[in-house]
């Protein structure tokens, strides 16, 4: 006989259907299936797996194993995809272009946020965490990007580092470059091995190489010139011709258009445009020179007004009162 409250199953058919209009109500009794195995709790409407007491609405006692996609209760936005691609995972709805049809492509991406690695095919060893970081990356590898919008435009640039909102936001085909702050090396197309470190650092720089711009708007202005150290907020901030440059201090050479200068210093060859060949060390050394070329100057204001060529000016305000075009002077001051 079947006791209460029981069914013996080896009395049914093997199957059993049921219309559409059909439901099963459990009044305040509970449902476990093979002892714990599945569980329905009917007082608190919850499902459990593996557990007898379900304290959400499906609460798993073991390990969980999902195909592919996990979406969200709208059942339109993806919130996890684990494609079959080894060492491959994506936290948010991107990386559903990612394909594994030769080697490693495809492989070891992490992509973290909505929108990251959208469009990212066959790049692999790449890493990505915020909205549409690396979101054009097509075959890029060991990219890492973290931050809104950050590496937005790489398409086949590979060995890039980029922190910030919007850093190397339209790199293209640019590599081994290292961006940290808000929209550094945000213009780079194809500009290499530049290091930029500051909020808009190298900011318009698109097919410069070998650049080192550490501070606010450091190498700001430059478009295509190369080996470039620019250490300071502003430094070489509006330069955009020459190379070959080191400015140390804020608003160090801002303005040079040139190649080959040495200025360290706050403001040290803040005006200078086409001299070239020039060295100042000091507050405002060579300050106000704009053509003269092959002039050196070491101490506060040393050479300040000059604008001639081939002087010496060595002390505190040394040869701060030399103009003229053409000259080779030498002014010692010792104190």
């Amino acid at each position: 006989a079947i006791a209460d409250d029981s069914l013996d199953f080896s009395e049914f058919k093997d199957t059993m259907s049921l219309d559409t209009s059909t439901n099963i109500t459990m009044a305040n009794g509970d449902l476990n299936f093979d002892s714990d195995t599945f569980v329905i709790d009917s007082s608190a409407d919850n499902v459990g797996i593996g557990t007898a007491s379900p304290a959400h609405r499906l609460d798993v006692n073991g390990n969980l194993g999902f195909g592919r996609k996990l979406y969200a209760a709208n059942g339109a936005t993806q919130v996890m995809y684990l494609p079959n691609i080894v060492g491959s995972m994506v936290l948010g709805d991107g990386g559903s272009s990612m394909n594994n049809s030769t080697g490693f492509s495809g492989q070891y991406n992490t992509l973290v946020g909505s929108g990251t690695g959208s469009n990212l095919f066959e790049g692999y060893y790449n890493t990505a965490l915020g909205y549409q970081s690396l979101y054009n990356t097509h075959n890029g590898l060991y990219n890492v990007a973290l931050g809104t919008k950050s590496l937005y435009s790489n398409t086949e640039g590979d060995a890039n580092i980029a922190i910030g909102t919007s850093a190397l936001y339209a790199n293209s085909q640019g590599g081994n470059n290292i961006a940290l702050g808000y929209s550094a090396l945000s213009l780079n197309t194809n500009g290499n091995y530049n290091l930029a470190f500051g909020k808009n650092a190298l900011d318009a720089n698109t097919l410069g190489s070998y650049n080192l711009a550490m501070g606010y708007s450091a190498l700001g202005q430059n478009v295509a010139t190369n080996n470039n150290v620019a250490l300071g907020a502003y430094s070489l901030g509006a330069t955009v011709a020459g190379g070959n440059n080191v400015a140390i201090g804020v608003f160090s050479s801002y303005v040079s258009d040139v190649s080959n200068t040495v200025a360290v210093g706050y403001g040290s060859q803040i005006s200078n445009t086409t001299g070239t060949g020039l060295t100042s060390l000091g507050y405002h050394s060579i300050y106000t020179n704009v053509t003269g070329s092959s002039s050196t100057a070491i101490g506060h204001r040393a050479l300040y007004t000059s604008n001639g060529d081939y002087n010496t000016g060595l002390g505190y305000e040394a040869g701060d009162a030399i103009t003229e075009a053409i000259e080779a002077k030498l002014e010692l001051i010792v104190c």
